[in-house]
């Protein structure tokens, strides 16, 4: 037995690897411990980061959420509150657990995390915006109230529109009549009666170089005012919506564009009154314009035809108000050989008063249809022209070559009229003076005042109709529910 013991004490290598194991297992022991209690850190770390940002993520679904209800109600535009609310109501409708997930939200620890809103209308016609934040199983729901008010104003009804002043009366029966002199020199000739506000011994009729007048001459008249129409109010409607044909964008952010082989023979259906920001035609293309079976109008910033033309569909009238200039070049047209009842264009004021707009049209330019200028001076050359009625209080009118085949009623009263190069007017010319030269020729055709636009005689006054714009407000702060 002691010798046994003797040998186990002198013999230490079991002891030696018994410590090593049992150092080993305490080692192990303390560092799963330590993993073990790391990585429950780390997941209470994750989920606490994670559930933070789902309130972060709610909130921004509130902000982008609130952003799009804006732009939204924003393009509604200006219109009638029956129509403001129809559209709204649309726009409510789309936010049906509308998400916005991967294009709005960068991944969070490689979860992809999401916002889902929704709106509803309250019963006390406000309505409330609820915003969820979800990443992986944590959710934080987020609400606000807000409110969409539609802001009124007034205009004139389009459809009443074109015939904005009552009672002026205008004279008929004349070839001419001006409220000063009338100059007529290198064979220019009037047929059919004219009249002055001028006194006979002023002399106010001068004739020379064989030129002649072929009908009765009053002096003094004075039952004709040289007033002008009021120019009417322009109505304000909503943009045209984004059109593509031909993989082209015809339409697009209120620009109506007839400028690709792609655009050409474009037909812009008019479902109703729309505003745009330019019309613009190039290359001989051809925009058709659709009013289906009642009247249409349309605002437009500019009108510009550089080489191009524009032709009506349906059994309605269009009514084109301008706001900036119309322009017109090579051989373009608006409604050729259409109805001269079918089209109006009002053209508004120049926004300086020393620099007044100029509306020229040349060669085979020409406009089916009736014009009225607030202040445009007009210059038709060589055969361009409208083919109807021309009201303007602009100061100059200048008539040169061609003329127009159909009778027209030319009404400047603050104008001095000029023609020459063989031009001719068939109709009524009323202005300040007129001087007629080289063969020019003034003939009078019988117009129907009463069917005349941007006249109305012994009608009740147009009907106003009340527009608005919408606005969104904000009731209280966002609560987190």
């Amino acid at each position: 037995m002691k010798k046994l013991l003797n040998s186990f004490i002198k013999n230490d290598t079991g002891g030696a690897l018994f410590f090593v194991i049992l150092l080993f297992t305490l080692f192990s022991i303390l560092g799963i411990s330590l993993m073990t209690t790391s990585i429950s850190n780390v997941t209470t770390s994750t989920k606490a980061s994670q559930y933070q940002s789902a309130y972060y993520i709610a909130e921004s679904g509130l902000v982008m959420a609130m952003d799009d209800l804006q732009t939204a109600v924003k393009s509604i535009g200006t219109v009638k509150e029956d129509k403001f609310n129809e559209e709204i109501e649309k726009i409510i409708d789309s936010f049906g657990n509308k998400e916005y997930r991967a294009e709005s939200f960068k991944p969070i620890s490689g979860t992809q995390p999401k916002a889902v809103v929704t709106i509803t209308k309250n019963k006390d016609s406000t309505y409330t915006i609820k915003s969820v934040g979800e990443i992986e199983k944590n959710k934080r729901t987020l609400i606000k109230q807000f409110r969409i008010q539609w802001n009124g104003g007034e205009y004139i009804e389009p459809d009443d529109n074109s015939n904005p002043q009552p009672n002026i009366l205008l004279p008929e029966n004349l070839a001419v009549f001006t409220n000063g002199k009338i100059e007529l020199s290198g064979g220019a000739s009037i047929v059919g009666n004219i009249a002055t506000t001028m006194n006979k011994n002023k002399n106010p009729i001068i004739l020379s170089g064989g030129a002649y007048i072929n009908g009765a001459v009053s002096y003094s008249e004075q039952r004709f005012n040289f007033q002008l129409p009021s120019f009417p109010v322009y109505p304000v409607f909503s943009t045209y919506p984004n059109k593509s044909w031909n993989n082209y964008d015809v339409v697009y952010n209120g620009d109506v564009r007839i400028d690709s082989w792609q655009a050409n023979n474009y037909t812009l259906n008019l479902t109703d009154h729309a505003s745009f920001d330019d019309i613009k035609i190039t290359s001989n293309m051809t925009l058709y314009i659709d009013v289906g079976s009642t009247n249409k109008s349309i605002v437009v910033n500019n009108l510009n035809i550089e080489n191009g033309h524009i032709k009506l569909k349906g059994t309605g009238k269009l009514t084109i108000y301008v706001r900036g200039n119309i322009t017109m070049g090579a051989g373009s047209t608006i409604n050729e050989t259409g109805k001269i009842d079918k089209i109006m264009v009002y053209i508004d004021q120049s926004k300086n008063p020393a620099k007044p707009k100029e509306i020229k049209l040349a060669g085979a330019q020409k406009i089916y249809g009736s014009l009225f200028a607030k202040d445009a001076n007009i210059d038709i050359d060589g055969g361009g022209g409208f083919q109807g009625n021309i009201f303007t209080g602009g100061s100059t009118v200048s008539i040169s070559g061609g003329g127009s085949g159909n009778p027209s009623y030319i009404y400047a009263p603050n104008a001095d009229i000029k023609l020459s190069g063989g031009g001719t007017v068939k109709g009524t010319i009323v202005g300040k003076t007129l001087d007629a030269s080289g063969g020019t020729s003034v003939t009078y055709q019988y117009i129907d005042l009463t069917k005349l636009p941007f006249i109305q005689n012994n009608q009740e006054p147009p009907n106003k109709v009340e527009v608005g714009r919408g606005t969104i407000s904000v009731d209280g702060a966002v609560v987190e529910k």
